[in-house]
């Protein structure tokens, strides 16, 4: 959210540019507490013209039982962070939006911004007067855009920063300077240490915005391959007359690719509001449906390093679709993702190849495209715009204008069916099958409804009187079979 730049001219206090409720609590804090400042991302954020959504403050003081009777005082949500060090979190509903509060870092201000991240961080407000404590060159970072360390050993202090870093290049639009992706490429084994759950944290918040570039610098920097090792093994394989790039680089690509098609969906015949909304929506607490598809384009080709084969001189990847599914989903469990978030890949990147494997004479068959709504479900939209990522990340001199046309024409037929639409009704269940055909109640039963389901589905069967008939027909055939 934008908002007017503050303007740190030393005679207005901060405290202007906080949202009620929690600019109460900060007019408390400064009262009791002189000496206190507003440190962190949201001085940053409001000196580029920001609006935060989160607040920290370095107190003067103890804050926590400031905290909690503003909080009971203003009906918000309190939580004690860490009574050891005194840090307490006031929460706002709606909006949604975070007020912490912990005691001064060493007792002054100098030391407590020495300890910051990246200089662009490192900056502190008076709460009094809005008066600048910028000791790093912060301010001047932020006009360059330039996401510079504080020292040496930011990462050593916390390596999840090493996340952290690609993550304000893309939520900030920043670049990470010299220094710090030297540190990131020498220290990238620390990042090992970072507990699962910090990790996934990160990548969540990373994975659901566009952020093809921030990864493309996390695999220049190395720092993807201690992530997801099998996808590494992809580095320099080459592929097949598909393919113009390595596997490694085509995922990388497939990223792209997919950040742009949402970005602009209107050639697969979708309309961006409705689909960044769709994407929106929480697939799991706090996580996006547009973080599984995002990692699904990142290592929808894990498995081909294990499944790569050359036959008569043409490079094969049999099964690479299942093998990925199984690394993917295994890696994303290690990685602490939600259940949700895991079968959601799971689902993509072991279906990646079916919509345009199914092409037949240029295009995809109505049965085609039901059995697919029918694998995917509601992921449907999802696996159509991975599928196009992929054929758009695929530039071999297999591919020809003709092909892509094809592809992308068979995609949007794919989601003109309404995935959201109730089932067709089957017409008959299951007792007027055994009732029609004699059949007692087991597989064979079981078969026919199925069929019967895919015909209604597919437009063959459109009441109950075509339905009785291809029961029956159907029955007889199955009947003959057996005989033979």
């Amino acid at each position: 959210m934008s908002g007017r730049p503050f303007e740190p001219d030393g005679a207005h206090s901060p405290v202007e540019n906080v949202p009620a409720p929690l600019d109460a609590v900060v007019r408390r804090v400064a009262t009791l507490f002189p000496g206190s400042f507003l440190v962190g991302g949201a001085v940053r954020d409001l000196l580029m013209g920001r609006i935060p959504e989160d607040y920290d403050l370095a107190v003067a003081g103890d804050p926590v039982e400031l905290l909690r009777e503003e909080a009971a005082s203003h009906r918000l949500g309190f939580v004690l962070l860490d009574p050891d060090r005194r840090i307490a979190r006031i929460v706002v509903k709606e909006p949604r939006l975070t007020l912490d509060a912990a005691p001064m870092e060493g007792g002054s201000v100098a030391v407590d911004l020495a300890r910051r991240d990246f200089t662009v961080n490192a900056i502190a407000l008076s709460l009094r007067d809005g008066t600048v404590t910028d000791l790093f060159g912060g301010v001047d970072d932020l006009r360059q855009r330039s996401l510079r360390p504080v020292t040496t050993a930011i990462f050593a202090d916390d390596p999840a920063r090493l996340l952290r870093l690609y993550r304000l290049a893309v939520t900030r639009d920043m670049r990470p300077n010299d220094d710090a992706r030297r540190m990131a490429r020498e220290q990238g084994a620390l990042i090992d240490s970072v507990p699962a759950e910090r990790l996934w944290q990160e990548l969540a918040r990373l994975f659901a915005l566009p952020c093809a570039g921030a990864v493309r610098l996390m695999a220049d920097d190395r720092i993807l391959d201690r992530l997801f090792p099998a996808l590494s093994m992809g580095r320099g394989m080459s592929q097949n007359r598909w393919h113009h790039l390595d596997v490694f680089e085509h995922s990388l690509a497939t990223l792209q690719a997919l950040d742009e098609i949402l970005a602009d969906p209107s050639p697969l015949g979708l309309a961006p509001p409705q689909l960044a909304a769709r994407l929106a929506a929480e697939i799991a607490h706090g996580v996006p449906r547009s973080v599984p598809l995002r990692l699904a384009a990142l290592l929808h080709d894990i498995g081909k390093p294990l499944c790569r084969s050359v036959q008569d001189g043409v490079v094969r990847f049999l099964r690479h679709d299942e093998v990925g599914d199984h690394l993917a989903s295994r890696r994303l469990r290690e990685l602490a993702a939600p259940n949700t978030v895991v079968e959601g890949v799971s689902l993509l990147v072991r279906n990646h190849l079916r919509p345009l494997n199914a092409l037949h004479e240029g295009a995809l068959t109505r049965r085609a495209a039901w059995r697919y709504g029918q694998v995917m479900g509601a992921m449907r939209t999802e696996g159509a715009s991975l599928a196009w990522a992929d054929a758009l990340a695929t530039g071999g001199p297999a591919v020809t204008a003709e092909r892509r046309e094809q592809e992308r024409q068979a995609l949007s037929a794919l989601l003109r069916e309404d995935e959201a639409a109730p089932q067709r009704k089957r017409f008959l269940d299951g007792h007027a099958v055994m009732d029609l055909t004699g059949l007692a109640e087991g597989s064979a039963v079981g078969r026919l409804l199925a069929a019967l389901e895919e015909a209604v589905g597919v437009g063959e069967v459109t009441c109950r009187g075509e339905a009785i008939v291809f029961v029956r027909t159907l029955a007889a055939q199955e009947a003959g079979k057996d005989r033979r």
